[in-house]
């Protein structure tokens, strides 16, 4: 293990230890012990090889530093959350005259608003049905895209290399081993990033798919606030016609969602029905919330209910619901 510079020091001793022997052998004032000689060389050499420690070259212990770096640095990537289930939800508002007299109040666009923003986060269906003389008309009606899922698939999901032992590591191979724990630093490094991009991507798309649905809510807020906004003047109430037409919705084809939406179904009235319209059981098997101010129900204590005095704390429910809804639970 011996340097330039050490070689260059024992061949200027051994230079000088032959012209001290070699003229006094020739003159005859002595004779030349070769013996003594090699001796004195081989010492030499002992001497050097005891003292000399190994330096790192340059490289090497840049590398070292680079290791550290890296093992300061080194974190564990954030996986994007997986979004909720889709869902649906249909809002049915009874505008017949006998409300006022139940004392139900009628709720307000921004009342939605809630609703709209899970929707815009999990994806969805929102639909209003006003309840009228004749309610199975089409409904005012909007459709939420999913958002983007990331695939964990494309991540290479690297282990962060094992620390190296330098004491159960022979000297002589050292150096090899601290190339090929570099090596591995940096193969993880560049994996890390390419984990870490994929990941902000993902971001970027979620980031822009909600500000185009947040968009989409808030023009579809606006479109259904004349209907929310109009007077409570219906001479009749056809109730089974707003639930067969609401349960028509519900049961409509899943195939365009990544799994079956769970379906809602909030009911703003006082449960007079007095329209020829005839009952029939809904499909949709859906979760009802009625907002009702009065003890009577009529046709709704035939459907199994959670009842609630507004529009608001029902709200909430659903997105209590929605909210506890996971993956694993489908």
């Amino acid at each position: 293990m011996t340097d330039q510079k050490g070689l260059g020091h024992i061949r200027r001793l051994s230079e000088s230890l032959w012209h001290v022997y070699l003229p006094a052998h020739r003159s005859g004032k002595g004779r030349l012990n070769y013996s003594v000689l090699a001796l004195t060389i081989v010492l030499v050499l002992s001497t050097i090889g005891c003292s000399k420690t190994y330096q790192f070259a340059p490289s090497e212990r840049e590398t070292d530093s680079d290791i550290r770096t890296a093992l300061e640095e080194a974190e564990e990537l954030s996986l994007p959350t997986p979004p909720k289930p889709p869902f649906k939800v249909v809002v049915m508002v009874d505008f017949s005259a006998s409300t006022s007299d139940h004392r139900i109040r009628l709720p307000k666009p921004e009342s939605l608003e809630p609703l709209i923003d899970a929707l815009v986060k999990n994806g969805g269906v929102l639909a209003i049905s006003p309840i009228c003389d004749e309610s199975n008309l089409p409904l005012a009606r909007t459709t939420f895209p999913e958002p983007p899922r990331f695939d964990e698939s494309l991540l290479h999901n690297t282990a962060s290399p094992a620390p190296l032992d330098e004491q159960s590591i022979n000297p002589m191979k050292l150096p090899e081993a601290k190339r090929q724990e570099q090596a591995a630093w940096t193969d993880y490094q560049q994996r890390q990033a390419e984990d870490k991009a994929l990941i902000e991507s993902h971001s970027a798309a979620v980031e822009a798919h909600q500000g185009k649905s947040q968009a989409q809510g808030k023009a579809f807020l606006e479109e259904i606030t004349p209907l929310l906004n109009r007077s409570v003047n219906c001479t009749r109430t056809d109730l089974y016609g707003a639930l067969q037409r609401a349960d028509l919705l519900l049961s409509e084809n899943n195939s365009i969602w990544s799994q079956t939406p769970n379906a809602y179904l909030l009911i703003s009235s006082d449960g007079i029905h007095d329209s020829p319209t005839p009952a029939v059981p809904l499909q949709s098997n859906p979760e009802i919330f009625l907002i009702n101010g009065s003890g009577n129900i009529g046709i709704f204590s035939a459907l199994n209910h959670q009842a609630f005095e507004a529009l608001e704390p029902a709200i909430e429910s659903v997105l209590n619901y929605v909210g506890s809804i996971s993956h694993d639970d489908e």
